[in-house]
């Protein structure tokens, strides 16, 4: 056979070769092509999760004797809906509208263990061959239909009707249930950070947290694999009960399978047709499975259709690699050059303000003479880490630091100065090695450089101005113009409190800022006193922080710590939902309470009862506090407090006329 012939034949027989052992992989007990797929599924089902219902709330026995006690409070706190885990209730529990497991399904058998529960239904986590959960049986076959215990959740909280459901009740669920062929629902798991999770004692302190509640309660003993971690059996539930309420789940079927195969086999055919030359015959294939990979992943996540792709992307991976085995494999590409990163730095047209003395600090911060502080023990990189470069002073970036003012949201700010035109800057840094995990650190800097540009681009006489960003040693640095005053933190405890005319003025001033940044689609996030610089020699107003909320996101999630400053934070931020401006007008609403009276409109003694306070309770006026305060303040406070976004103020320029108007009220109230 000539060589035309062998490079003929050669390309066939190895994709053929490849496919073959492709199959062979993809029996048990390898099963290489399933655990690819739901390997991708696993993945998928982390990107962009959505939010869980807030109106769920997971209570998490620590043992059997909490039960009891639980029950009693979730009935007389008026709970929408209690739904145990818990396969022993008692007679009082068992004979209410309360939901339970009647039947619990062991895995690897083919009986169900029957339980004392009335109402409810089947409560079997059913995992793969990997031993993941990724499915709900909606409807068990057994001596009669049973529904699953989160579908008769679900059905109970549409129907009035729910105390006189039983579980042996054929149910009309209403819409059709996304099913594949073996009668499974595909689950899509929800974003965990937005499960509201509580112990006994919690309830127990503020019974209020149940009210109008659909409760799950369990123990933790029983612990389930998912695709986004290890969950307890109450946790699974909630997941479960919130894709049948909201009506989302995954959708399969075996015209997916036909798609993306026939997808590959199309690339695959055209190829062979073109006859194009070796390059395209490696390209083409490639390109091919980074497309069906991408369109795969946005299906699953935008719409919630499951296309399994790892089959056909393999395949296609190897149709392209087949195309080199002929002859010399394809010659390599040149080496990259490897490319410097250059320090991100840049000049803000803005001029300096004149006579500026001290820079913007964080409440509590005071200004001190000592020189900056040197390297920690144990730390081999952090703001202490900075070379004189032959100076007396220690240089950060081209700046020399003269003194440490205080301390920041996330590091040090130093009063420093800029050699090159001789101008003084408030250098605030972030130490990105203490405050993010090490592989945490490359998207927190990306994060940085974009949030800190993205806040430089506002050139407004009530913001702070950003001159120049930039890194070195994993210090994180923004150098932004000096401003005098006093944060307004200081001014929110009773008897140093300010005029309530200055009050005013200072927040519609604010919310005139606010609106500013708002028409540049640019949210603050964590508006407080303490984010507010004010001199009262210049009647000047200073807005500070932009964007570094958003940079302590990734910082704070991995520790649980609720973002931005609680007291001061929306309904809808505390739920993790898309923020906008009316989330900066609640907080600016909330400083105001807070400047007028010297305490706060929501408080509690716990985070837990805090957020809910914020979600649910309605706060006291604040002319109730304080009588001789202008009239019509308490309309425009409850206005800006409204559980709602919609119904707050439409914009900052609104809220600033409001209140405008009432500084121009003549007599008290």
């Amino acid at each position: 056979m000539n060589e035309t012939a062998k490079t003929r034949f050669s390309r066939p027989l190895a994709l053929l070769i490849g496919v073959l052992a492709l199959g062979t992989a993809s029996l048990p007990p390898l099963e290489i092509v399933q655990r690819a797929d739901r390997l991708l599924y696993d993945l998928w089902s982390q990107t962009a999760p959505p939010a869980i219902p807030g109106d769920i709330v997971v209570v998490d026995l620590a043992d059997s004797n909490e039960f009891e006690s639980l029950s009693t409070v979730a009935a007389e706190s008026g709970a929408r809906l209690w739904i145990s885990t818990f396969d022993r209730p008692s007679r009082e529990t068992a004979e209410t509208n309360a939901l339970g497991p009647v039947a619990i399904a062991m895995t690897g058998t083919d009986f169900l263990r029957k339980t004392e529960w009335i109402r409810g239904g089947v409560l079997w986590a059913l995992p793969e061959f990997d031993g993941v959960v990724r499915h709900d049986q909606p409807v068990l076959q057994s001596e009669a239909p049973l529904p699953s215990l989160a579908l008769a959740g679900s059905i109970a909280l549409q129907r009035s009707d729910a105390e006189a459901m039983r579980p042996h009740e054929i149910i009309a669920y209403g819409e059709p249930l996304e099913t594949d062929t073996r009668g499974r629902r595909w689950l899509r798991y929800f974003d965990r950070s937005t499960v509201q999770r509580v112990i006994v004692d919690d309830v127990l302190a503020s019974p209020r947290i149940l009210q109008d509640k659909v409760v799950i309660a369990g123990l933790g003993s029983s612990r389930h694999s998912t695709p986004v971690g290890m969950m307890t059996a109450q946790e699974l539930m909630a997941h479960s009960l919130s894709g049948y309420w909201l009506d989302r789940s995954v959708t399969t079927g075996i015209e997916r399978n036909v798609a993306t195969w026939g997808y590959a086999a199309l690339i695959i055919l055209v190829v062979g047709l073109l006859r194009m030359g070796r390059s395209w015959n490696v390209m083409l294939p490639m390109a091919g499975a980074a497309v069906l990979l991408t369109g795969a992943a946005a299906a699953f996540v935008y719409q919630g259709i499951w296309y399994p792709s790892a089959g056909p992307g393999l395949l296609l991976l190897l149709s392209g690699s087949s195309a080199i085995w002929p002859g010399q494999s394809a010659s390599r590409p040149p080496a990259l050059t490897k490319m410097t990163r250059r320090e991100p730095t840049w000049t803000h047209r803005s001029a300096e303000l004149p006579g500026i003395a001290r820079a913007a600090a964080p409440m509590g911060v005071r200004d001190s003479s000592r020189p900056p502080e040197g390297p920690r023990a144990g730390h081999g990189s952090g703001a202490a880490k900075m070379a004189a470069k032959g100076t007396e002073r220690p240089t950060l970036g081209r700046y020399e630091l003269e003194k440490k003012l205080g301390r920041g949201a996330m590091g040090l700010v130093y009063l420093g100065r800029d050699p090159k035109i001789n101008r003084r800057v408030a250098i605030k840094t972030i130490n990105l090695a203490e405050e993010f995990e090490h592989e945490d650190i490359d998207e927190a800097r990306e994060r940085f450089i974009r949030e800190a540009e993205t806040a430089g681009r506002l050139n407004h006489p009530n913001i702070v101005t950003i001159y120049d960003i930039g890194e070195q040693d994993d210090v994180a640095y923004i150098a932004m113009e000096l401003v005098r005053g006093r944060l307004l933190s200081d001014f929110t405890k009773p008897g140093k409190l300010l005029p309530a005319d200055l009050c005013i003025a200072i927040a519609a001033k604010a919310a005139k800022t606010l609106d500013y940044a708002h028409r540049q689609n640019i949210v603050h996030r964590d508006i407080k006193p303490g984010n507010i610089m004010y001199d009262s020699s210049t009647n000047t107003l200073k807005l500070m922080d932009f964007g570094i909320a958003r940079l302590m996101d990734v910082s704070r999630t991995r520790t649980g710590i609720v973002l931005g400053t609680p007291s001061f934070m929306s309904p809808e931020q505390l739920k993790g939902e898309k923020v906008n401006g009316h989330t900066d007008l609640f907080a600016l609403g909330v400083s105001l309470y807070q400047l007028l009276t010297g305490q706060l409109p929501f408080r509690g003694s716990s985070m837990t009862e805090l957020m809910f306070a914020i979600a649910n309770d309605r706060h006291e006026p604040v002319s109730s506090i304080r009588p001789d305060l202008p009239r019509g303040i308490d309309l425009v406070i409850d206005k800006a407090l409204a559980k709602t976004a919609t119904d707050r103020y439409g914009s900052g320029a609104e809220m600033a006329n409001s209140l405008l108007d009432i500084a121009q009220m003549s007599g008290p109230r």
